[in-house]
């Protein structure tokens, strides 16, 4: 009996705590309620997402909120064709950290991701792809701007390629023994046309393409005398030559060509260019030829109405475009010797890049000559 009144004991202790428990919780959220909320939902068709981007309902998709209408500058492709640019990206070759393209903001530094790992140059950049020849088998791809989708264009060797209102200029050729023959071709960028422009039984220059017209220059094979300068519409129509005198690597800016007065036979060898590869220009029509300073010069490069250039002391120097008000932007850190590669100068919306196509470093600056970088 005794051991009975204990348990009945015992469940009235515990349902007294029970009912105590219920009437705190009760009381507690009477006293301080939870705010009613939703939970914050976007439709599959507005996401809160940069201007550059559209969200599907699976994957979240690129679109350049710039297009380019010629693949890249005709300044950066005749220094090789290394580094373009597309809107606030940057695409680029490098051997820094490991050889491959890249892509970056301006200063090649922020956001910097790779690509892929071709040895590339002659980059052109047009809406979601990147256009380059890979260096070993000389051969045309693209590739989207993510990495993905690597696909051969042009399953034959070419040469400085040009992307232009979707229609890609480029040179096929041979060089054999003291002939040579190289054809200028174009096509258009879905592969579903190929036109014949030219063909040149000498070897190809780097071409250059303003709004109406390709230049290009032509060197004798076997004497290395006869470099003119040539014109011809973007159809093929029309070749026209400008020049009779040693033109070399034109550049088409504000309605001149730019060129040098010689052949670049060596790398760092100031006695052997001694008063010689000089910066001219010429009208787009073949008059006024003019010279534009006084310097030997290695490489050079133009824009916003300056022309910047090397030459064979490494040395830096930016001048107008006439050639007047010559100003050297000291450099900060030594550029590596002409011994094993040519040094280029590329340019993005805001800055200036010293590259060798085959140095692990490359140097960039604002084009006042200020914040300097060494990238290793």
């Amino acid at each position: 009996m005794k051991h009975k009144k204990i348990c009945i004991f015992c469940l009235c202790i515990a349902l007294a705590l029970l009912l105590s428990f219920i009437a705190y919780k009760y009381f507690y959220n009477s006293l301080y309620p939870k705010p009613k909320t939703e939970a914050h939902k976007l439709p599959k068709t507005a996401v809160e997402t940069p201007s550059d981007k559209i969200r599907s309902s699976e994957t979240v998709i690129e679109k350049p909120s710039v297009v380019n209408k010629i693949g890249n500058l005709p300044g950066n492709l005749s220094n090789f064709g290394l580094i373009a640019q597309q809107g606030n990206w940057v695409y680029f070759f490098s051997r820094v950290p490991h050889v491959g393209i890249y892509k970056a903001m301006p200063d090649l530094e922020t956001a910097m991701q790779k690509i892929c790992d071709d040895d590339a140059y002659s980059i052109n950049v047009v809406g979601e792809w990147i256009y380059y020849i890979e260096k070993i088998s000389g051969k045309l791809y693209k590739i989207n701007t993510k990495g993905k989708n690597k696909t051969l264009v042009l399953d034959t060797p070419c040469q400085y390629v040009v992307i232009k209102d979707n229609w890609i200029y480029y040179w096929t050729g041979y060089r054999g023994g003291e002939a040579s023959s190289y054809k200028l071709n174009k096509r258009n960028i879905t592969g579903d046309s190929c036109i014949f422009l030219c063909e040149i039984n000498t070897l190809a220059d780097p071409l250059t393409i303003d709004d109406n017209y390709i230049y290009y220059s032509t060197l004798d094979y076997t004497s290395r005398a006869i470099h003119t300068l040539w014109r011809i519409n973007l159809d093929g129509s029309n070749k026209t030559q400008l020049t009779t005198t040693k033109s070399y690597n034109p550049l088409a800016y504000d309605g001149w060509i730019y060129f040098v007065d010689e052949d670049l036979r060596g790398f760092y060898d100031i006695d052997l260019y001694k008063d010689k590869r000089k910066l001219w220009r010429i009208k787009s029509d073949g008059s006024n030829i003019e010279n534009v300073g006084t310097d030997s010069i290695f490489c050079f490069n133009i824009i916003n109405n300056y022309v910047y250039y090397m030459d064979f002391h490494k040395k830096l120097y930016r001048i107008n475009k006439d050639g007047s008000n010559k100003t050297e932007l000291k450099l900060t850190s030594p550029i590596p010797e002409y011994t094993s590669s040519s040094p280029g100068i590329g340019l993005t919306q805001d800055y200036l890049v010293i590259f060798h196509d085959n140095e692990s470093a490359f140097y960039t600056m604002k084009y006042d000559g200020t914040i300097q970088k060494c990238i290793k």
